[in-house]
């Protein structure tokens, strides 16, 4: 949840108080039945010595997101979150085990917000790149073949494990999360040879959790239900 500060106090037209908060966002502050009774509302004093205050803002949960929806043509993607492509090579590669040809790199930008904080375990035929853009941090699941699986950090806490890019092989499962706190995550993914929804394949069904059990409760989070 997003936090800001509490900036004053003014009365509605109904006689409701409503914290006027440091972010923009107006938070009403029930004081009346059949909401929880706070008498301190009332009270100029009490009101005054919560003005700096912390708070939770749920609208500036929503509200970067969807301006950034709107600033860069971002478009709902089948596994959740928002994208839209932004460079597809003009240079064309054949004799791929991709079955056709495909350019040779493509690129987009991928949103990831509160609302649906987590996509949907997935995997490509060619090798992917995330690069770090702005929000997050965010955890990226990725089950390779023959491995345990592994969690790792896109952010730019360097010190903390985060990394500003995070290298995805071809033929890994995969999927990303908010962390904790987060309100949105935007990041550029570059997939080589480029992307095609050919050769994208969402994970179905309970056997990735059977196969990787030290991950089970995160790819529960991860599974597109039916």
């Amino acid at each position: 949840m997003a936090r800001t500060t509490i900036a004053g106090f003014h009365s509605d037209e109904s006689g409701d108080w409503v914290a006027e908060l440091a972010c923009g966002h107006g938070q009403h502050v029930r004081h009346q039945p059949p909401w929880q009774e706070r008498p301190w509302v009332l009270d100029p004093d009490q009101r005054g010595a919560r003005v700096g205050a912390s708070i939770d803002c749920p609208l500036c949960d929503r509200a970067r997101a969807e301006e950034l929806i709107r600033l860069l043509g971002l478009m709902p993607h089948p596994e959740r979150g928002h994208f839209v492509e932004t460079y597809r090579a003009p240079l064309t590669i054949d004799g791929l085990p991709h079955g056709a040809p495909r350019a040779a790199s493509t690129a987009i930008y991928f949103l990831i917000a509160r609302d649906a904080p987590t996509t949907y375990l997935h995997r490509l035929v060619s090798d992917e790149v995330f690069h770090f853009y702005e929000g997050g941090p965010l955890e990226v699941l990725l089950l390779g073949p023959g491995d345990g699986g592994q969690v790792r950090r896109l952010g730019t806490d360097i010190a903390a494990g985060e990394r500003p890019q995070i290298v995805i092989p071809a033929g890994t499962w995969f999927a990303a999360e908010l962390v904790e706190g987060a309100t949105h995550c935007l990041f550029g993914c570059t997939v080589a040879p480029g992307f095609d929804f050919a050769d994208f394949e969402l994970a179905t069904g309970p056997e990735l959790a059977a196969r990787y059990p030290a991950h089970a409760a995160r790819i529960a989070r991860m599974t597109r239900p039916g």
